[in-house]
C-alpha cells in the first residue's frame, strides 16, 4: 500500500510555517509598541516638512529654521561693523522693554522678560524657531516664577542705551544704531 506523501510533508511544514509567521509578526508589534518615541510631520502645502515633534523636543526645519551663514561672514559683525542690507534679515530684534522691573534675560533661542522683583517670567519672545525646546525649557513660560536654583541659567540681556536696538544672531546679541552698525556685542551662551 502506498501513503501519500502530500500529508506527511504538509505535517513537517505546518509548524515551520507559523514559526516563521510569528519571526516576522514579533517585530512589527515591537514597532507599534506606544512606548516608543513618535515622530509626528507637519507638512505645508506644498508638501515640505516644516516641524518634526518627538516627545519633549520640537524641532522646525525648511524655510522656517534660521539659516547657519558661513563663519567668514559672521566673523566680520564687530563692534563698529555696518551690516550690509543682504544680511539684515538674518537678526532678529529683540523688542524693547515696556514696564519698569523688567528685564531681559536669554535661554536657548528665547528672551525672557523677567521681573528683576520676583523672578515671574512677564514675556517669552522667540528669538531662533531652530532651536529645541527641551522639557526642562518648557516649564518657562508666562506668569512662571523661575526657581532660585535654575537663575543662574539665563544670561542678562543689558538694557541698550537710547537710539540703540538689540538683534540676535547664533547666540549673539547685537546692539546696533538705525543704521545697523554694531555698537556692541555680548555673547549670550547659557547651559
Amino acid at each position: 500500500m502506498k501513503t501519500n506523501p502530500l500529508p506527511n510533508l504538509l505535517k513537517r511544514v505546518s509548524p515551520a510555517v507559523a514559526a516563521l509567521g510569528l519571526i516576522v509578526a514579533i517585530p512589527a508589534v515591537q514597532a507599534q509598541d506606544p512606548k516608543s518615541p513618535q515622530k509626528i510631520k507637519i507638512k505645508d502645502e506644498e508638501g515640505d516638512s516644516k516641524i518634526k515633534v518627538k516627545p519633549n523636543k520640537v524641532k522646525i526645519k525648511g524655510d522656517a529654521a534660521r539659516e547657519m551663514l558661513k563663519p567668514e561672514v559672521t566673523s566680520t559683525w564687530v563692534k563698529g561693523y555696518t551690516v550690509p542690507t543682504e544680511y539684515r534679515e538674518y537678526f532678529t530684534e529683540v523688542p524693547a522693554v515696556e514696564r519698569d522691573n523688567v528685564v531681559v534675560r536669554y535661554r536657548g533661542g528665547r528672551a525672557y522678560y523677567i521681573n528683576s522683583n520676583d523672578w515671574s517670567i512677564v514675556n517669552v519672545v522667540d528669538l531662533d524657531p531652530s532651536v529645541e525646546v527641551t522639557t526642562e525649557d518648557s516649564a518657562y513660560v508666562e506668569g512662571y516664577v523661575i526657581p532660585e536654583t535654575r537663575r543662574s541659567y539665563f544670561v542678562e540681556v543689558p538694557t541698550p542705551d537710547t537710539g540703540t536696538t538689540v538683534r540676535y544672531y547664533n547666540n549673539t546679541a547685537y546692539y546696533m544704531d538705525p543704521s545697523y552698525q554694531i555698537v556692541r556685542t555680548v555673547p549670550l551662551a547659557s547651559r
